[in-house]
């Protein structure tokens, strides 16, 4: 007598085979559109952060760094171009996209540069949380045998 294998569980869902649960979360990821924008906003911004100037191509080089998508540094302050609106071109004919503030500073520039900062604050508290829930599921044993 021959002994068929189930396709159907003890519950009576479908078992499918081949699948690796890494498979099933990544399908079941891409399916999800809000977290597909999401994610490629996130990417999009750490692109923008990390090439914001050319520190990251001159990190081991040691050479002088330069804005390279931010238009300007962020710290560039000057006083002609104070208070300039959105889409302002200065006298000179230089642009400020999202204007200037009351020291003449590129708003665009301090927006991408300030990119860097929560990013980094968010990879570190992220790191943090996560290395605490590892060690407090490595260590449980140790404080609360059961």
């Amino acid at each position: 007598m021959a002994v068929q294998t189930p396709t159907m569980d003890t519950w009576g869902a479908q078992v499918r085979r081949g699948r690796s649960p890494l498979a099933d979360a990544v399908r079941q990821l891409l399916n999800n559109r809000l977290a597909v924008v999401s994610g490629v906003f996130i990417l999009f911004l750490l692109i923008v952060a990390l090439f914001a100037d050319t520190a990251l191509l001159t990190l081991f080089t040691g050479g002088e760094t330069k804005p390279l998508l931010a238009p300007y540094h962020y710290s560039e302050a000057n006083f002609k171009y104070h208070d300039l609106g959105i889409m302002e071109r200065a006298d000179d004919g230089r642009l400020f996209i999202l204007g200037t503030d009351a020291l003449g500073r590129d708003l665009l520039s301090r927006t991408i540069y300030g990119a860097r900062v929560s990013l980094s604050v968010a990879i570190m508290a992220s790191w943090s949380v996560s290395s605490w829930a590892w060690h407090m599921v490595l260590f449980r044993d140790i404080r609360d045998p059961r």
